[in-house]
């Protein structure tokens, strides 16, 4: 059973990395080769990010988008395969022309995107979500449609749901692009929270009766990458790729009790460099009760809330270093962001990138 994932994780010490072998997902890749300058890399590398499903225990990865890449299918690294492998899950368009304003593709499937940090694995409704997004070429600025993919019927949705909210629902304003916003399932309400990146605009999503609502604002930079912690009910964002004039680092929460609530900077000590991360990995463990991150190389950090109120006790990140017996290092980071491709598996207690 060695090659089983429960078989490789009892081999593993604490702190140890493990490389599954023959794991490229470009060995799996759709033939014939969709449109786009880059090719199936673009996928991850595009600015693009991942989920997890955890009803069947699999990284779910989509992307690509503008001219880099036009394949929308969807790759799903599968744990519990023996061995655990990558797979195609949702075959690709086999035209990528059209009208990318419309968001879809002629066939009606959605056009592929910079999907950053908003696909979500939605599991009260056993969905994969998709919130807007940078759509293949020509780009449109950040695309507002919400598609969704039911695994068992092997079916895309891109007409029911509603688009993302544009307008300022107290104001009336517009709000811009798109791109480089968040979103994060709330097992604790059954909502996606979303965040937007122009004005930073909070908003709540319900999959079940699929409508919107509007919550506080705060001017953020993008390409940082959100985590919820359910019990606190507190999301937070880690990460700057823009943002010098504030000293290249970022960190904001929300508090989720309070979602009208301005977000607030916590502040923090310890070895702070996720925060300067190029949309760096970072996700919550129900089991630590505390924020992971992951930045490229074999340190992850962890920053532990304080005791007390959030928005006054001081948030700590502790650096965690592989241990004595690790003899596997994870290859550079990519400079165009992690995003969700790392993510704790809650039924193994360990982290997949």
């Amino acid at each position: 059973t060695a090659a089983t994932i429960d078989g490789i994780i009892a081999t593993m010490p604490a702190a140890t990395w493990y490389e599954f072998p023959n794991s490229r997902l470009d060995s799996v890749a759709a033939s014939p080769t969709p449109d786009g300058v880059e090719g199936v890399s673009s996928v991850m590398r595009s600015w693009s990010g991942g989920t997890y499903d955890s009803k069947r225990d699999r990284l779910l990865v989509w992307g690509g988008g503008h001219t880099a890449y036009g394949g929308n299918e969807i790759y799903a690294f599968e744990m519990n395969t023996n061995p655990p492998q990558w797979k195609m899950v949702a075959a690709p368009s086999s035209s990528f022309g059209g009208d990318a304003s419309t968001g879809l593709y002629p066939d009606g499937k959605p056009r592929a995107r910079h999907s950053h940090n908003y696909i979500v694995y939605v599991p009260n409704v056993d969905k994969f979500m998709v919130f807007g997004g940078v759509a293949y070429y020509p780009t449109d600025g950040g695309s507002a449609k919400v598609v969704d993919y039911d695994f068992d019927s092997a079916t895309w949705d891109t007409s029911s749901l509603p688009d993302i909210p544009y307008a300022d629902y107290i104001s009336g304003t517009w709000y811009g692009s798109n791109a480089g916003s968040n979103a994060v399932y709330d097992p604790a309400t059954g909502s996606v929270w979303y965040q937007r990146a122009t004005n930073g605009r909070l908003f709540r999503y319900d999959p079940i009766n699929k409508k919107w609502s509007a919550h506080a604002a705060k001017n953020v930079y993008i390409y940082d990458t959100a985590a919820l912690d359910p019990k606190r009910g507190l999301m937070v964002t880690v990460g700057c790729g823009y943002c010098s004039e504030i000293g290249n680092k970022q960190i904001v929460a929300w508090d989720l009790n309070n979602p009208d609530a301005a977000p607030y900077i916590p502040k923090t000590s310890g070895d702070d460099s996720l925060e300067g991360g190029q949309a760096p990995g970072f996700e919550y463990d129900d089991k630590l009760q505390k924020f992971v991150g992951w930045n490229g190389g074999a340190d992850v950090y962890v920053l532990s809330p304080p005791a007390g109120d959030p928005k006054i006790g001081t948030w700590v990140w502790t650096k965690v270093s592989a241990g004595p017996s690790n003899t596997v290092t994870p290859t550079v980071v990519n400079p165009r962001g992690t995003f969700g491709r790392f993510r704790y598996v809650p039924s193994k207690n360990v982290y997949i990138v």
